[in-house]
């Protein structure tokens, strides 16, 4: 999705705005592939060592396990007033941010709040300037968006700043600051998802794993994941390799990604394993694979209806969760801080995660919603 080293992503963001305009057109032929090896230390027999394996279970053993409370514990001061608005940005072209609505009409419904929801295209960057300038028009409490970081829409900030509404972000990579107060689901979180996956590669190829990984680095937060997953297969599997895949948001929207997949595999048939940092750009991918008559191991991170039925009949293995619905509650505490006046939790209120195998009893769903109480967890923090 993007490149290994996070760094690059405000020059990727700014190759995003640029060529906006372009997305649509782009086709499979674009897709580029590099190769990371692990690191030669450790080996035995010319394969990893037997405690790079046992560290990696022991992690994965970790994350098997169904988490049991909400991130925050601090109740409000008082019972939220009623009567507020919420805008929020909703990207058309992502499904998890259909997701996100849905999560927040229950919370702001919960406190007596309204929630105004003005649509936007993730591959068209104008669209979001445009849809947070239509927001003001509400005056709101507080503003949420998802996805794309700010400096593809930071001509707005000065406005938001100025009429005192905060910015609250969900999975993005930007820092606090310049009137956001608030990002659920950030690079802690993802860089902790792609430490798991890979750690669940190393545990089940027995430290020998061939890797295809698909990457769309035009949302830098994924490079969060890439990262904490390039990262422990380079540094705990030193027989593993990775092959990068790497697409742009309109071929991964538009299901492009199977087939960049299976031209990679057919390249190196070698490879056992496909990892995405996001299971909705491979929507499909089994039903290519058998067409292909391919045989491999799929994992990866945000597991949707598609991706976790396959987990279920056997045809993919490993996804964690993404609490989308769950997460706009998280949000939505934010906003209920600050115009309590109180402590908005640290940049990444942590969302809980589970990684979800055949092995693992789970619910098939596009919302990792658990704990099953969630909804009553925050109502008590709110007093309502």
């Amino acid at each position: 999705m993007r490149t290994n080293k996070p760094s690059n992503s405000i020059k990727l963001v700014g190759v995003m705005l640029a060529a906006a305009v372009t997305l649509a057109a782009c086709s499979s032929s674009s897709s580029s592939t590099s190769t990371t090896a692990g690191s030669s230390s450790g080996t035995t027999s010319g394969g990893s060592s037997n405690s790079e394996v046992a560290k990696a279970q022991a992690f994965v053993k970790k994350y098997e396990q169904v988490p049991t409370g909400i991130p925050t514990t601090t109740p409000l001061k008082t019972k939220p007033p009623t009567g507020k608005t919420i805008v929020f940005m909703h990207c058309t072209d992502v499904s998890q941010c259909t997701d996100i609505g849905t999560g927040l009409q229950a919370a702001t419904a919960a406190v007596g709040w309204t929630l105004k929801q003005i649509d936007y295209q993730s591959a068209n960057p104008a669209t979001l300037v445009s849809a947070l300038q239509q927001g003001l028009q509400y005056h709101p409490v507080a503003a949420i968006l998802t996805g794309l970081p700010s400096a593809a829409w930071a001509s707005e900030l000065a406005a938001y700043q100025k009429a005192g509404v905060p910015i609250i972000e969900g999975y993005t990579a930007d820092p606090l600051g310049n009137g956001i107060i608030a990002n659920v689901g950030g690079t802690p979180y993802t860089t902790l998802v792609g430490q798991i996956i890979a750690n669940w590669v190393i545990a089940d190829s027995n430290g020998k794993a061939n890797i295809v990984s698909y990457q769309v680095p035009d949302f830098p937060v994924l490079a969060a994941f890439d990262k904490g997953f390039t990262d422990t297969i380079n540094s705990g599997c030193s027989a593993c390799k990775i092959t990068v895949v790497t697409g742009t948001i309109a071929q991964a929207t538009s299901g492009q990604g199977p087939s960049q997949i299976v031209s990679a595999l057919q390249r190196d048939p070698s490879a056992g394993y496909v990892v995405t940092d996001d299971a909705t750009w491979i929507d499909g991918l089994p039903s290519a694979l058998s067409a292909a008559g391919l045989h491999v191991k799929v994992a990866g991170e945000s597991g949707d209806v598609q991706a976790l039925t396959a987990v279920k009949s056997g045809t993919e293995s490993a996804f964690t969760g993404l609490a989308t619905i769950p997460g706009a509650w998280t949000m939505l505490d934010a906003a209920l801080r600050y115009v309590e006046g109180m402590p908005v939790p640290a940049e990444d209120a942590q969302l809980p995660v589970q990684l979800l195998t055949a092995g693992v009893p789970f619910t098939v769903s596009n919302s990792y919603n658990l704990p099953s109480n969630y909804q009553e967890l925050w109502k008590a923090l709110w007093k309502v």
